[in-house]
């Protein structure tokens, strides 16, 4: 059973996408820790950006870092808890988000094939650039990975990862990031009380599928890049909101239609961009 321990954690402020940054103690970013079989998962979310998601998996001896952090105060910060925990840095994880990795340079950075080459042959700059554009103080440095992730398993820093790379569309090329010994899973975007990024009904087919295909699989932590951690509860509520989506597709004939029965549906949903943005790609 997951014991859950709030590190960090008074409100300050909403997030233009809903959600909520939290201030404690010297830290402006959200910081929970959570103790599971084998291993203690130090869950950190931004107060800048997108609520942006890491994660620190700590063994005995070891640390392992899930997805670093692309602005510039919360990439201070999370080194600082890092560098606080008094154990080295064996890994550093990159499954969906590649900036925010000039904190690491030494320690060695391990991605999917697929992510290596994105960052290689000019689309991560291109893509980076464009946050930069629209998000001040973004990091657009673009660091190549020097490691390889080869699905489906790999140990690092002490730490079996299950690995599975991800089909649905994102920006970038990623993979969803397991720890089946102790129920931990990682994928870009949950969010059981938030509005989805969806690329079409075959998207949310297949989005809401993975969600079921986990859900039998026993974990009991679910981080995600851009919400606070999550129980499995929010697969259930993802999984309803996708058949509801669909729905609601099928007989919304214009995307002010589609957006407006989608606020019907879910009046306390978080994201309403995130909604324009699947609008925006349903109805093109």
């Amino acid at each position: 059973m997951v014991k859950f321990v709030k590190v960090l954690g008074a409100a300050a402020m909403a997030l233009a996408l809903g959600g909520a940054a939290f201030a404690s103690e010297g830290y402006k970013g959200r910081i929970e820790k959570f103790e599971m079989p084998g291993v203690t998962v130090h869950a950190y979310n931004s107060a800048e950006g997108m609520l942006d998601g890491s994660a620190v998996f700590e063994t005995e001896k070891e640390l392992v870092l899930l997805e670093p952090q692309s602005m510039p105060e919360s990439a201070k910060e999370l080194k600082r808890y890092i560098d606080g925990l008094g154990k080295p840095l064996a890994a550093v994880i990159v499954a969906y988000h590649g900036a925010g990795l000039s904190p690491y340079k030494g320690v060695p950075i391990y991605a999917s094939k697929a992510a290596v080459e994105f960052a290689k042959d000019g689309r991560g700059a291109a893509l980076f650039e464009n946050f930069a554009k629209g998000v001040p103080g973004f990091d657009p440095e673009v660091i190549v990975p020097d490691h390889v992730l080869e699905a489906p398993e790999a140990v690092l820093g002490g730490v079996a990862f299950a690995l599975e790379y991800d089909d649905i569309p994102a920006p970038a090329p990623g993979m969803t990031v397991a720890v089946p010994s102790a129920k931990v899973v990682y994928l870009h975007m949950l969010g059981g009380d938030t509005h989805s990024i969806l690329g079409g009904a075959e998207h949310i087919k297949a989005f809401a599928e993975a969600l079921r295909k986990m859900k039998g699989q026993g974990y009991e932590l679910i981080l995600t890049s851009h919400h606070a951690p999550e129980r499995p509860e929010a697969l259930d509520k993802k999984i309803a909101y996708l058949e509801r989506t669909l729905e609601i597709l099928s007989v919304s004939k214009k995307k002010e239609d589609f957006v407006a029965a989608m606020k019907q549906a879910f009046p306390d949903y978080q994201g309403e961009a995130y909604l324009e943005m699947s609008a925006a790609n349903l109805y093109k």
